[in-house]
């Protein structure tokens, strides 16, 4: 087993589809990885391209995060950045 099968192993067992996610914290709401993003991490025969979109998708959730943290920017950038992070955070978590 490859050291990427293993995470994705690790990963889904943590977000098991049985409704045992576990929750993570964000600013006191609960958020939970939705049944179907992790029912399709847990599949053997994730394809590559699947892989490589969520993960870019949480490369860029990252990112977003770390920009909207900074102060540097007007409040049509913070809108526009906080929009997309929304859009990114609610494809795959359920806010609780």
């Amino acid at each position: 087993m490859t050291k990427n099968e293993a995470s994705r192993c690790i990963f889904a067992e943590k977000h098991d589809a049985d409704d045992n996610t576990i929750p993570v914290l964000r600013l006191g709401t609960n958020v939970t990885l939705k049944n179907e993003f992790a029912q399709s991490l847990a599949n053997e025969n994730l394809s590559k391209q699947d892989a490589r979109t969520f993960l870019k998708d949480f490369h860029r959730m990252m990112e977003l995060k770390k920009s909207l943290s900074e102060g540097n920017m007007s409040e049509e950038q913070r809108s526009k950045l906080q929009s997309e992070y929304n859009n990114l955070l609610n494809k795959y978590f359920e806010i609780n």
